[in-house]
């Protein structure tokens, strides 16, 4: 019986990091898909001193941003401002980095 048990607990574990993992990639899949509405070619939002910026080039960002940055209000604002200085043509290093701060959404 501790057998099953121990079995259980390890289904359940892998259950909970798959469905975590999901989770990420749909936040990502979200993330990307705003981005895109307002900074691709065609996009809604963007300001006119604005280029398109590609979905690859987004997408990219979004999956920096998902494994290396916490998911809060301050690291959510600074992937928006990273791809909109894409947009407007500005270097990578002129925005901070994400913070490592625990998640408080």
């Amino acid at each position: 019986e501790s057998q099953l048990s121990v079995n259980s607990k390890l289904t359940d574990s892998r259950r909970d990091r798959l469905m975590n993992l999901k989770k990420r990639e749909e936040m990502k899949d979200a993330l990307t898909e705003k981005f895109k509405s307002r900074f691709s070619s065609g996009g809604a939002g963007r300001a006119a001193d604005e280029m398109s910026v590609c979905s690859s080039a987004i997408r990219q960002e979004v999956d920096q941003f998902a494994s290396l940055a916490n998911v809060t209000s301050s690291n959510l604002s600074k992937l928006e401002r990273r791809i909109q200085n894409k947009a407007q043509g500005v270097a990578d290093d002129q925005v901070s980095v994400y913070s490592a701060a625990p998640s408080q959404l």
